[in-house]
């Protein structure tokens, strides 16, 4: 084996390699993108949840005195 095709497959090799840590990179950016829009979906389902237990109380509230009122 000659000395340029040596380090033609050197080269290739090394190509082969940036491009997969390329790959590993990208799938790692995806990862976090994803793992970052799950953990705001949790966020933001509870809010939803806090919010409609805050509504439940008010309206229960506004239920009682309603009530209390009719009844006296």
């Amino acid at each position: 084996m000659d000395h340029s095709s040596h380090l033609q497959k050197q080269s290739a090799h090394m190509a082969e390699i940036k491009l997969s840590e390329r790959i590993r990179q990208q799938q790692r950016e995806q990862q976090t993108f994803r793992n970052d829009m799950t953990s705001d979906k949790v966020h933001l389902s509870r809010q939803a949840l806090s919010l409609i237990l805050l509504a439940i109380i008010v309206a229960a509230i506004i239920g009682i005195v309603v009530l209390y009122q009719f009844l006296h």
